[in-house]
């Protein structure tokens, strides 16, 4: 009698403290019936107004309190934005939002509340330093000058890469991630590009994402999962895939830091959570002790973790959800 009590109060308390940790975080869903102008979110981004910005396959979208505005290039003679498939959006340190779509690189004119397309090509990733905003894309880098707002082109001699990321790399220097070339060491002063040559056994043609935490490189592959680099040597560290470990696809879209945690947001998985200190993987509401469906999609697109510990993830068929702790 005694112990059929006691068995009950533990489990009536292990319930207790499991809806105590889920009510800690609220969820929200930006979709299509609240206004969102296509489902599939490839990118997001805050300001310091309040405003949520989220970039879809058509569309860009400016949500705050509830309420959206939508951006689309409808063919006019001065469109709201110029093409509507948005790659990439960036807040630079003067506030001012740049944003990527298929037809090229605008400029955000908050006075007139439009964007201005300063360049035909789309970029897809920025790195700022106190005189130039580098820009990656299609055509290796471009350079803007923040003085007179001139724009430089700079590739390698013999190839033009696709660069997805650039990162600060001792001093002076910028580690570019590269598609299908790998890695590359530039140096602004010389414009020089040295390549980093990857293991044998490093991830092949195909890198989807990346992510630099504590001198190390995170990469992925596509359908090889995550690999740990040594963004100096290209040594292979470590590799986690759907075999080996606990991640729950091999195709990674998506990366962020949160809580000394790589979330890794996949294509049809869910979203992960990697530990770079012990190199366990498990689910994000494993991590933070929500029910494992705690998410109507499995594929996500693009992750960012605000300064408030909040998660914004996109995903292909539902919109944005937003996870913050209460």
């Amino acid at each position: 009698m005694h112990g059929r009590l006691l068995r009950g109060c533990c489990l009536a308390l292990l319930f207790l403290l499991s809806t105590s940790v889920q009510a800690h975080y609220h969820q929200k869903q930006i979709g299509i019936g609240e206004g969102l102008s296509q489902p599939t979110v490839s990118t997001v981004v805050p300001d310091n107004h309040g405003n949520i910005w989220i970039g879809t396959r058509f569309g860009l979208n400016r949500y705050r309190n509830g309420h959206i505005k939508r951006y689309i290039d409808d063919n006019s003679p001065s469109p709201a934005i110029t093409g509507n498939q948005i790659g990439f959006l960036f807040m630079d340190s003067h506030e001012k939002l740049w944003v990527s779509t298929d037809l090229g690189l605008s400029l955000y004119s908050e006075s007139e509340d439009i964007f201005v397309r300063t360049r035909t090509e789309a970029v897809l990733c920025a790195h700022e330093t106190p005189e130039t905003i580098y820009f990656g894309g299609y055509e290796g880098l471009l350079l803007y000058n923040k003085t007179d707002g001139t724009y430089e082109r700079e590739l390698p001699e013999k190839e033009v890469p696709v660069i997805l990321a650039i990162y600060p790399q001792g001093p002076g220097k910028l580690l570019l991630v590269s598609r299908s070339h790998g890695l590359y060491l530039y140096d602004p002063e010389s414009n020089g590009w040295q390549p980093v040559p990857l293991a044998t056994k490093a991830p092949g043609q195909m890198i989807l994402q990346s992510i630099l935490h504590r001198d190390k490189l995170y990469l992925s592959c596509y359908r090889q999962g995550v690999f740990q680099i040594n963004p100096h040597t290209g040594e292979v560290l470590n590799h986690w895939n759907s075999s080996n470990s606990g991640l729950t696809f091999d195709i990674v879209l998506s990366m962020a830091l949160f809580r000394d945690h790589i979330l890794l947001g996949t294509d049809g998985g869910g979203i992960c959570a990697l530990d770079p200190s012990d190199g366990r993987i498990q689910t994000l509401p494993a991590l933070l002790g929500l029910p494992e469906h705690s998410f109507p999609s499995s594929s996500f697109t693009f992750l960012h973790v605000g300064t408030d510990g909040s998660i914004w993830a996109g995903s292909v068929h539902h919109g944005l959800f937003c996870l913050r702790e209460t």
